[in-house]
């Protein structure tokens, strides 16, 4: 195994084999984190409505900037990734090594909190593309992403993270050397991408839930 490695080199079976990560069906972790309720305001639900209907016409014709562009950034706005618990990164490098391995690449979005003394400590990654093709595996570099994370962070909480990958939404929880990942979201479909709005909501409960038990 190379020594250095970027994150869209990896797949998720190798991410499995190089670095010990068992796949659980049933995690708690993640049934809690998708079972969580968000009551959601009119104002929102019109919106969310309009950038289902409008992703369901344009998508399997969009570039990756465009899928950003129209649908990505005007969804996560609703969401409002900022506070006192986190803060928001785009297209931010991320690097540390991982069991020798050198590991590194772009991520899409991450939620962080910055700390002087402590440094910092990742909870959330998002990584998108538009479609899925044999060179790029998304669930492969978002795991690598994790990982890196993990390392990276001095706690052993929680990590979150989403593959979206045109339509397609998943959303994965890393703890140890355990994983889950979710059933597909399908964002075209107006039950599910209430369920993705619901979700990417619940993320920022968790930053809130894990700053405190880190610095505690």
């Amino acid at each position: 195994m190379k020594k250095e490695k970027p994150f869209d080199k990896w797949t998720e079976e190798e991410v499995q084999i190089v670095f010990g990560l068992e796949k659980i069906e049933n995690l708690s972790l993640l049934d809690d984190w998708l079972s969580s309720q968000y009551v959601l305001p009119n104002h929102k639900q019109i919106i969310i409505e309009s950038l289902c209907y409008r992703l369901q016409k344009h998508f399997a014709y969009w570039t990756q900037n465009e899928l950003i562009m129209y649908f990505i950034v005007p969804f996560l706005s609703l969401v409002d990734y900022w506070g006192y618990y986190y803060q928001t990164f785009n297209q931010v490098f991320i690097q540390h090594k991982v069991q020798g391995i050198n590991m590194h690449g772009q991520v899409a979005t991450l939620l962080s909190h910055y700390n002087k003394q402590m440094d910092v400590r990742h909870f959330f990654i998002l990584h998108y593309q538009t479609v899925a093709t044999r060179k790029y595996d998304g669930l492969g570099q978002l795991l690598a992403a994790m990982l890196t994370a993990q390392a990276i962070n001095k706690h052993n909480y929680t990590l979150m993270g989403c593959c979206v990958v045109g339509n397609n939404w998943q959303f994965a929880v890393l703890l140890g050397s355990q994983y889950a990942v979710s059933p597909v979201y399908i964002a075209t479909n107006p039950n599910d991408i209430l369920c993705i709005h619901a979700a990417l909501e619940a993320v920022k409960t968790n930053a809130k839930q894990q700053k405190n038990l880190i610095f505690e």
